[in-house]
């Protein structure tokens, strides 16, 4: 009987199917793509979400619920908790755009002024809309 005839052990039929899921999971898995808005778009947009003015917990807290995600710089840090970096925004549509903009927040704690940061998404492929 010829080697390709026999039937897969359980072990064999496990291994395929990992492999499987591995190389499908490649192609379901949301990749991330640059942001395709011009900086004064996405400020605005960013606006809409928290107006200048809005306290910083609230503000963050009103990015993650329109899924902007990012950070701020460690507590050590001259920036502290004075500036926020986004860097990600999870779209309705299950796309991920990468995005470069960091927020300002004054010494009362309050949200002023969103600042450009330099473009550092050069090796994604670009999104398919900005809607």
């Amino acid at each position: 009987m010829p080697a390709h005839s026999k039937p897969l052990r359980p072990v064999d039929r496990f291994k395929s199917l990992l492999l499987f899921l591995v190389l499908f999971s490649g192609c379901v898995v949301p990749q991330m793509v640059r942001c395709p808005m011009a900086d004064a778009d996405l400020s605005k947009n960013i606006f809409e979400i928290a107006p200048k003015g809005t306290p910083r917990d609230e503000t963050i807290a009103r990015l993650r619920a329109a899924g902007i995600d990012g950070s701020f710089a460690p507590d050590k840090s001259t920036m502290g908790k004075d500036y926020y970096c986004c860097q990600t925004w999870r779209r309705p549509s299950g796309e991920i755009w990468r995005i470069n903009m960091l927020l300002h927040f004054d010494k009362s704690g309050n949200f002023v002024e969103t600042l450009d940061m330099p473009n550092a998404d050069s090796g994604l492929r670009p999104a398919k809309s900005a809607s």
